[in-house]
């Protein structure tokens, strides 16, 4: 059954309004790490780089969480667009906690693995001991992570974008009050440096999960999907449709940002000043990409609930009016580029060997601006479909095929350096972006059934 055909504009209109509260919430994970590097900055170099270090490896597992918690997001939406959450609304949230359960545990060990392999990986043996004693401890704020991110995604899943980003503004709050305290000392407790942000990482991330379940609790909607979830029961069929979706979502996540560590140790072959100037470009476009996946995780909510319901029509429309939103924000972040590149290479660092890098860099930015934002987009669509496996493999052959091997001939074969390696990952950025966008016109716009 379809509903009432609505204009583009109104689509447009309708994902924005979907997507500002999520970009609001990613955009605190980024203000976090941001504030978080500035109060240990203060520590010293040494502290600065354990830190570096241990969120590298930390994000490295956890960012396949990241996506594998996302497939609740488009099933919750093909429930309620079918009308049969009422009968599946328990048993999603119920298999999504237990598969939640079973990563977190697989990703604890993993990284206690990590921190076990950290003095044979040829660091600084100052950074290490560090890194090692800081890992242990945001290890463990896994558990609440993933946890928070599942009710996100459920919660999401309804339509319902602002509770997660209201929880995360007071988390980012949370975050500096406790790095303050702990890493400074005060109140009388005693000063603990790095490993006080640990401890203020850990409890921020544990007390928005709590603060997410008392909403869900608290809220009529929500509040029988927590209180009746028969933990004890299994849905082999739903527990297989959140793992066929899950896994590929989070292997797109990890091959991006696989690619990306990979890039700064190339980056790092050249020498720091490379390293640094990569370090802060990709800080830059990490902000504009946050504002894409606001608008993925809308268009993933409103094409999962017409998927749900068989309305074809709604598809092609939502569809083609996401990848419009998402060519707004790229023509707004390429103008600001171009306007503002010259204070930005200067505004996190003012290197006369650093500086005039980024000034590069970020003119390179400008096609990688437009290359991310299609296949961010494009991905968030798919994903509402549920078309996730072909998507996955065309982010292996991205990054790992064309990226990452491109960026390794250029920049060390052919000599190009920093500027062969953005060269490189805007390439095969572009090979995301058309495959996706072939796949989306193939599978969607074209198409017969659902």
């Amino acid at each position: 059954m379809s509903a009432p055909s609505i204009s583009y504009i109104d689509h447009v209109r309708a994902t924005i309004a979907l997507a500002w509260p999520v970009i609001a919430g990613q955009l605190g994970h980024i203000i976090i790490g941001q504030v978080d590097n500035l109060m240990i900055g203060q520590l010293g170099a040494t502290e600065l780089a354990a830190c570096a270090l241990a969120n590298g490896l930390f994000f490295l597992v956890v960012v396949f969480g990241f996506g594998l918690t996302s497939a609740l997001l488009p099933i919750t939406a093909e429930a309620i667009g079918a009308k049969t959450m009422q009968k599946k609304g328990q048993k999603i949230l119920r298999e999504g906690l237990w598969i939640t359960t079973i990563m977190a545990l697989v990703f604890i060990g993993v990284l206690i693995f990590f921190i076990e392999c950290l003095p044979h990986l040829g660091q600084d043996p100052k950074v290490v001991p560090l890194a090692q004693s800081y890992l242990c401890i945001i290890s463990i704020s896994v558990v609440p992570m993933l946890f928070f991110l599942i009710f996100k995604h459920f919660i999401e899943g309804f339509g319902q974008t602002k509770p997660g980003m209201y929880i995360m503004i007071i988390m980012v709050f949370l975050n500096i009050f406790f790095n303050w305290l702990f890493i400074y000392g005060g109140w009388g407790i005693p000063a603990m440096g790095l490993e006080g942000a640990g401890w203020g990482t850990l409890l921020s991330r544990t007390l928005g999960l709590f603060m997410i379940l008392f909403y869900l609790m608290r809220t009529p909607s929500f509040g029988a999907y927590v209180n009746k979830a028969m933990l004890f029961q299994k849905d082999k069929f739903l527990r297989n449709k959140i793992l066929s979706i899950g896994i590929p979502s989070g292997l797109q996540f990890f091959f991006e940002v696989g690619a990306f560590s990979a890039a700064v140790i190339l980056a790092g072959r050249i020498d720091e000043n490379a390293q640094s100037a990569h370090q802060i470009a990709i800080s830059i476009a990490s902000f504009t990409y946050m504002f894409y996946m606001g608008i993925a995780a809308a268009a993933s909510i409103r094409i999962g609930k017409a998927y749900g319901r068989g309305d074809k029509s709604f598809i092609r429309k939502a569809g083609i009016a996401s990848f419009l939103t998402g060519l707004l924000f790229v023509v707004l972040f390429i103008l600001i580029m171009l306007l503002f590149r010259g204070p930005f290479s200067t505004v996190y660092i003012d290197n006369p060997f650093v500086s005039p890098l980024i000034y590069d860099l970020l003119l390179i930015a400008i096609l990688f601006q437009l290359f991310d934002g299609i296949q961010a987009v494009a991905q968030g669509v798919l994903r509402g479909a549920q078309d996730v496996k072909v998507p996955a493999m065309i982010a292996f052959v991205a990054y790992w095929v064309i990226g990452i091997p491109s960026a390794w001939f250029l920049s060390e074969y052919l000599e190009w350096g920093l500027i062969g390696i953005w060269l490189a990952l805007t390439l095969g950025l572009a090979f995301g972006a058309l495959a996706l966008s072939f796949r989306f016109y193939t599978r969607l716009v074209q198409i017969k059934s659902i």
